[in-house]
């Protein structure tokens, strides 16, 4: 049995996952949690149990706009969460407010996978409801190549679940949350070395 990584500094509490449905941020997420001790959060789990049903239903029933609310609810309060790893659905960076309260104090991992294996993994999928009228390939496509650019804007590190293994992919996040850590850590030391004033 594998022992937790040590923490990273304090200045470090979240690391955060974005990237598009299907893409693997689950079993990432999970697997990442579990090596460094933390908590797993799953915006899209707590939103189901705030709803009392599952995603697909709830925008049927409500539609998106009222679902992408409940969802900046949501993001909001997982924020506040220390040493936690937050799988975020897919969607969460076309809101500028999620990403801003998201990135504070922590690491942002955009997580992927090529199109087509993405489109394989969620054909046999039910709860997920499609984002336009389209068919799911087209779905699939369309909203990939209107995120993509969003989750480049916003991600600190990237990893892709069909390139490389499990464990490849979390120590490439852990590396980088290592390093950020310390940098972050170097700043605050020469803030405080310098009077403690803040950079104007």
């Amino acid at each position: 049995m594998k022992t937790p990584l040590k923490s990273p500094p304090a200045i470090f509490q979240r690391l955060v996952l974005i990237g598009f449905r299907g893409s693997g941020k689950t079993t990432l997420g999970k697997e990442l949690a579990r090596l460094l001790g933390w908590n797993y959060l799953s915006t899209d789990e707590w939103i189901e149990a705030r709803t009392g049903c599952s995603i697909a239903d709830f925008v049927k029933r409500e539609g998106w706009p009222r679902f992408r609310l409940i969802e900046r609810e949501v993001i909001r309060e997982t924020a506040e969460a220390r040493q936690a790893v937050i799988d975020c659905g897919g969607g969460v960076v076309e809101d500028p407010s999620n990403m801003e309260t998201l990135a504070k104090n922590a690491l942002v991992a955009w997580v992927d996978a090529p199109l087509e294996d993405i489109y394989q993994r969620l054909r046999g999928e039910r709860n997920r409801p499609l984002l336009s009228a389209k068919d799911l390939r087209a779905d699939v496509a369309e909203n990939y190549r209107r995120r993509e650019p969003l989750y480049h804007r916003h991600a600190q590190v990237y990893v892709n679940t069909s390139e490389n293994p499990v464990e490849e992919c979390c120590r490439l996040i852990l590396e980088e949350l290592r390093r950020a850590s310390v940098q972050a850590g170097q700043v605050a030391g020469a803030g405080a070395g310098a009077g403690g004033r803040s950079r104007k």
